[in-house]
């Protein structure tokens, strides 16, 4: 995990900051699984899994971004 070496120094800005890395970095991974899925047309099977886990990990990416949202006006 990304904090545990300074967890006793973590504080609301920091983990809004891992917060928002996340949600950037799910955001793509998300676009790279879009992508991957209109490669995968060839074979049905294999592109549906991959939309399935694209609407997952956008999904994620939507919560952090809320997450974000919602405790940014603490800081």
């Amino acid at each position: 995990m990304i904090f545990n070496e300074n967890l006793d120094n973590t504080n609301l800005e920091s983990l809004l900051a891992g917060i928002k890395s996340y949600s950037v970095m799910t955001d793509q991974i998300a676009d790279n699984l879009h992508d991957l899925e209109k490669v995968a047309q060839h074979n049905s099977e294999i592109a549906n899994q991959v939309n399935q886990a694209e609407s997952k990990v956008r999904q994620a990416s939507i919560i952090l971004a809320e997450l974000l949202e919602q405790h940014s006006e603490d800081l």
